[in-house]
C-alpha cells in the first residue's frame, strides 16, 4: 500500500511517501528502499497504485527533454500527460481508460494531482493512496510536516509504514 503527500508550507513545496508495499498474489507485506516519489528533471512525480505505473514513470518516461523545460501546468497537461497515457496503452494497462493508481506531481509549477480518468487539478495540500482522507484533512487542519503527516496515519492504517525523509520539491523565494 502507499501513503504520498505534498503540501506547500511557506512558500515552499514538500513531498514525502512511506515505504511499504503489499505484493497483490500474496498479500504479504514488505518495506522499499527507496520511497515512492520519482525525480524526472525538474518534475517530481509521487504514485500509488500498480508498480507498473512506477516503471513506465521510472523507466519509460526519462529521456523526455520536456522534464527539463520550465515547469507549466500546461506542459504537465499537454505533453506529461498523454506520454503517461500512450505508455500504459502499449502496456495495456489501462482498465476503462482509467490510469490504475494516482499521481501526485510536484514541480515550481505548483503541486497536482493526476486523477484516475487523467483529470489534473492544482491543489496545495493532497494525499494519495490509503489513509489520503486522514492524511489530507491532518494537512488542512494543522502544521505538521508531509513526514509527520504519514508517522500519524501509520499508527490507525496497517496498509500505511514508517515515511521516507521529506523531500524539499521547490522554494518561491530562495535566500
Amino acid at each position: 500500500m502507499t501513503l504520498v503527500v505534498g503540501k506547500f508550507y511557506k512558500d515552499k513545496l514538500y513531498m514525502c511517501s512511506d515505504r511499504i508495499s503489499a505484493e497483490s498474489d500474496s498479500g504479504e507485506f514488505f518495506l522499499l528502499n527507496e520511497d515512492k516519489i520519482i525525480q524526472l528533471g525538474n518534475w517530481y512525480i509521487g504514485y500509488c497504485g500498480s508498480y507498473l505505473l512506477r516503471d513506465i514513470i521510472k523507466y519509460r518516461l526519462t529521456n523526455y527533454k520536456m522534464f527539463n523545460k520550465k515547469c507549466t501546468k500546461k506542459t504537465l497537461i499537454k505533453k506529461i500527460v498523454p506520454e503517461i497515457q500512450k505508455c500504459l496503452q502499449e502496456e495495456k494497462a489501462l482498465s476503462n481508460s482509467k490510469i490504475p493508481g494516482e499521481l501526485l506531481v510536484g514541480s515550481s509549477a505548483g503541486l497536482f494531482v493526476i486523477q484516475c480518468d487523467f483529470s489534473v487539478l492544482e491543489i496545495n495540500r493532497y494525499a494519495i493512496g490509503a489513509g489520503n482522507k486522514h492524511a489530507t484533512s491532518l494537512l488542512a487542519s494543522t502544521n505538521f510536516s508531509c513526514e509527520k503527516v504519514i508517522k500519524k496515519v501509520s499508527k490507525i492504517n496497517v496498509f500505511v509504514s514508517c515515511p521516507a525523509k521529506q523531500r524539499l520539491i521547490f522554494e518561491k523565494n530562495p535566500k
